[in-house]
């Protein structure tokens, strides 16, 4: 049975969908702020949104990888609105032969929160061969550029000021022991951490053919 997520007011998830080699990924983010949102207003937003993932990410994935569109949903009800960028960006990095689409390269983002389980990451699709060094791990230089990337995504969705209201990037906890909580824990992402360690998700392969 579908659980039945309760509402989160003043926050909007994130969702920044993307085709890697044709199939689909999805990564999500959410930042909360004071006020109302305005139709016109989340629509600017997921505009301000797509940019910000494209300047930092794009960059960093092979050309195989595109993003396809940015959606914000606000999460204060059910019936509240969302706007959404479909503009097209395609990775820069050129490679031979690419990995695995199950191959990721995984962002941790850190909240002042102590709890096992379920902390926020972000992976990241469309990886090189070339950044790997024995089969496991990144290159320094890429594992460089990648937090230099996730840093400045962060600034980047900090420093927006549609509505004329601040952005916070923050995690969304709806669960604790195991329980859905009636009112989320709201959590201020304050850092980015690139690990070296190649991370991976096998949904990105599709699905079994035979």
């Amino acid at each position: 049975m579908p659980v039945i997520l309760p509402n989160v007011p003043n926050t909007v998830r994130i969702i920044h969908q993307g085709l890697l080699q044709g199939i689909p990924f999805v990564n999500t983010m959410h930042l909360q702020a004071a006020g109302v949102f305005s139709d016109n207003g989340l629509q600017a937003l997921a505009t301000a949104c797509h940019n910000a993932y494209f300047n930092a990410f794009i960059p960093q994935l092979n050309t195989a990888t595109s993003l396809q569109s940015t959606t914000v949903v606000n999460l204060t009800s059910r019936t509240s609105g969302f706007g959404t960028d479909d503009t097209i960006h395609t990775g820069t990095v050129s490679v031979t032969a690419a990995p695995a689409n199950s191959v990721a390269y995984c962002i941790s983002w850190t909240i002042l929160d102590r709890y096992r389980g379920g902390h926020p990451r972000m992976y990241l699709p469309g990886a090189s061969t070339n950044d790997f060094t024995n089969g496991r791990t990144l290159t320094t230089t890429k594992q460089t550029a990648l937090s230099s990337a996730a840093s400045g995504y962060l600034t980047s969705l900090a420093g927006i000021t549609v509505e004329a209201q601040t952005w916070v990037p923050v995690c969304v906890r709806y669960f604790s022991q195991h329980q859905l909580l009636v009112s989320p824990l709201i959590r201020p992402i304050t850092d980015a951490v690139v690990h070296s360690r190649i991370d991976s998700m096998r949904r990105r392969t599709g699905r079994e053919t035979g």
